[in-house]
């Protein structure tokens, strides 16, 4: 799975989900600690197997910030049924997932190094939790603003 691709839960196998759960949680405990060495041993797989699918430190954390963004489900709006409780239950249902998400340790914890490594000229995780994150959200929640 390369990193440059967009990341959810379809398509993953258990083992990728291992090693992304692994990675969040370094990323909770040690916050810019984090290795693949460090990853792998948690996910009990090789070294090898993180920079297979993701090619780098920096395509595993894009993968994480994307994993952790595809909790937040898109709207589902049916265009030809739309009303006004319908569109309200949708964004309702959206909200709960993005406050939800927002709010856990993992996104605290995303975020905290993000702002730590914009102080620090590695702006790379800034720009990775920004696109994949906040600005994902905006792209999902577009065609039902509009």
């Amino acid at each position: 799975m390369a990193a440059s691709l967009e990341i959810s839960d379809r398509g993953l196998t258990e083992r990728h989900k291992a090693v992304l759960t692994a990675a969040l949680d370094v990323l909770v405990e040690a916050g810019d600690k984090l290795t693949m060495t460090e990853v792998a041993r948690r996910a009990s797989c090789s070294k090898e197997t993180p920079y297979k699918w993701f090619g780098d430190r920096d395509g595993l954390l894009t993968a994480t910030v994307q994993w952790q963004a595809a909790k937040v489900r898109a709207p589902v709006i049916d265009r030809q049924r739309l009303d006004r409780e319908s569109l309200r239950k949708s964004l309702r249902s959206f909200g709960r997932d993005l406050l939800s998400v927002l709010t856990g340790d993992i996104s605290v914890a995303l975020n905290r190094l993000a702002v730590a490594h914009a102080g620090a000229d590695k702006r790379g995780l800034g720009r990775v939790v920004l696109e994949n994150g906040r600005h994902a959200m905006g792209r999902r929640l577009k065609p039902v603003l509009e």
